[in-house]
């Protein structure tokens, strides 16, 4: 049974992917492409879905190119926000080939990066569509084939679904919403034996970013890049990883650490090791955190001035 594999203890090199079935949503570009890369090299059959079938063919080919003939790679194009019978309908077609879903990993996602007063409505709705409702729906009809033998669910969520960051008002809002469903997944399903991973990656360096880079706010870029640009593979292998290894909250880099202790709060605990260093390190971290957000307020605070004294030169002229 897949679900003895996740137990506190198990390392990672104890967990055979070959044969399972995996299906990653966003799998033709950025961490979903990434991951499917990774889980394909370890013998995991593939369903990937994106909305781009052209990249979907391409990514396959990428991926069969890396791996042996005995891995299988199929491509499914849907828009995962869209409409849920489409969604269901889609996944039932995966299954028909491939059989149970063992392993999900919720990728697809995008972002708007606007102050609130400059959002949108829209803008809102169409993160809450993608980023919250795409994972919802493929999850909703993922479940009763996991049931069967058990699995794991993976919701990429950000660091921006850890702590409110300025400009993304509508892009952490959604990303704050998958905590709460992974949360609440992660005590509905243990009795099932499917065990939940909550993805909060920094900024990576991915095409979605790239595009998010065009219209980002100034005083949210510097924000942004006191934590540096992440490779893909870097966080596809940190996911991957953390998911086999059945870890809850999974993070990059040592700041990224920081506030995932700091933000545990209720979140289900995995492993001993993890309760001990969050009970003994989370005060000095808050302090930490702390000092984070006060640098993040004066950036803030210089990037309002220079945009006021900037406003007045010009109403000047």
């Amino acid at each position: 049974m897949l679900y003895k594999l996740f137990s506190w203890g198990k390392k990672t090199s104890d967990i055979q992917l070959a044969g399972l079935h995996a299906v990653v949503t966003g799998g033709s570009s950025g961490i979903g492409k990434s991951v499917a890369k990774l889980l394909a090299q370890k013998g995991a059959n593939l369903t990937l879905l994106a909305r781009d079938a052209g990249k979907l063919e391409e990514t396959k080919s990428e991926i069969l190119s890396l791996c042996s003939d005995q891995v299988t790679v199929q491509c499914l194009s849907i828009d995962v926000g869209k409409d849920y019978e489409a969604v269901q309908k889609t996944v039932e077609k995966a299954i028909e080939t491939l059989g149970p879903v063992n392993l999900l990993i919720n990728c697809a996602g995008t972002s708007i990066p606007a102050t609130f007063e400059d959002a949108k409505p829209e803008d809102f709705k169409r993160l809450m569509d993608i980023n919250f409702f795409g994972s919802v729906y493929v999850t909703k009809a993922c479940i009763p084939s996991m049931k069967k033998k058990g699995g794991h669910i993976v919701f990429t969520s950000s660091q921006a679904g850890l702590l409110g960051i300025y400009g993304f008002s509508a892009y952490a809002a959604s990303k704050f919403a998958l905590r709460g469903l992974a949360e609440t997944l992660a005590m509905e399903l243990k009795p099932f034996k499917i065990f939940v991973t909550l993805s909060c990656p920094p900024d990576t360096d991915t095409p979605g970013f790239a595009e998010e880079e065009k219209q980002k706010p100034e005083i949210t870029r510097e924000i942004s890049k006191t934590a540096g640009l992440v490779p893909a593979e870097v966080v596809a292998s940190g996911l991957v990883a953390d998911m086999l290894k059945g870890k809850f909250l999974s993070t990059i880099g040592f700041e990224s650490a920081i506030v995932r202790i700091v933000c545990a709060g209720m979140s289900p605990v995995t492993s001993l090791s993890e309760l001990l260093i969050q009970v003994h390190t989370m005060g000095i971290l808050r302090l930490a955190g702390f000092f984070f957000l006060k640098s993040f307020d004066t950036i803030v605070h210089k990037g309002i001035m220079k945009q006021q004294k900037s406003e007045q030169v010009e109403g000047g002229q």
